[in-house]
C-alpha cells in the first residue's frame, strides 16, 4: 500500500519524525492519513513544516482525534 497516495507533502516531516525515533508504534499506512487529517481540519500546514518533530506529531494525534470524534475514523493512534 502507498501510504501517501501520490501526495508527498509530508514526506519530509515524516522522515523528521522517523529520524526523531518517534512515532515507532504508527504505521506509515497511518502516520500520512493522519497528516492528511490535520490538513482537512483546516490547520495550516506550513505550521506544522515549522513543528519540530513531537511537536508535529502531537498536532496530527490531535487532528486524528478529532476526525475520530466526528465519525470519520474509528480508531485513535
Amino acid at each position: 500500500m502507498n501510504p501517501h497516495n501520490g501526495d508527498h507533502r509530508y514526506d519530509a516531516k515524516v522522515r523528521e519524525i522517523r529520524a526523531a525515533g518517534l512515532a515507532k508504534d504508527i504505521p506509515d499506512f497511518v502516520l500520512y492519513p493522519m497528516f492528511r487529517a490535520y490538513s482537512r481540519m483546516g490547520c495550516a500546514l506550513s505550521q506544522l513544516q515549522a513543528a519540530k518533530p513531537g511537536d508535529a506529531l502531537a498536532m496530527v494525534k490531535a487532528a486524528w482525534k478529532r476526525f475520530a470524534e466526528q465519525g470519520y475514523v474509528t480508531e485513535v493512534a
